[in-house]
């Protein structure tokens, strides 16, 4: 049981590591931070920035290792639905009626050295909905 609350701690300290490269990435790019690790339930958005009209939800994905494939590759068709039904809650919470983004931000690590990507308009509508 120890093991598991271990491993637990260790991941989210990780991902909260993970979202605070990505939120300086992002402000470097001149994006502003409005939240960070936002919730509500059981759904939560990584990041919320402003890149000037635009409020763009951010999902972080940190990879380490030799083996790190790209994070953004494990962002599913069932996360991209629960991201975007965090935006709608957030939106209506801040009774927002602007422009949204979905962005990712992949982190990887396979050596000594980081290398994030940023990708602007990951998901949004698609013949399906959103994919």
């Amino acid at each position: 049981m120890q093991f598991a609350a271990m491993k637990k701690d260790s991941t989210t300290a990780e991902g909260r590591f993970g979202e605070a490269m990505a939120a300086g990435h992002l402000v470097e790019k001149g994006l502003v931070e409005l939240h960070r690790n936002w919730r509500a339930g059981k759904l939560e958005i990584d990041l919320i920035m402003k890149d000037a009209e635009v409020v763009v939800f951010v999902e972080v994905k940190l990879r380490f290792g030799e083996w790190a494939e790209d994070p953004d590759l494990a962002v599913t068709k069932g996360k991209i639905k629960r991201i975007i039904s965090a935006a709608c809650v957030w939106t209506e919470d801040y009774d927002w009626l602007g422009e949204i983004r979905f962005d990712i931000v992949s982190i990887r690590k396979p050596q000594q050295k980081y290398i994030v990507e940023h990708i602007p308009d990951a998901f949004g509508p698609g013949p399906e909905g959103f994919f």
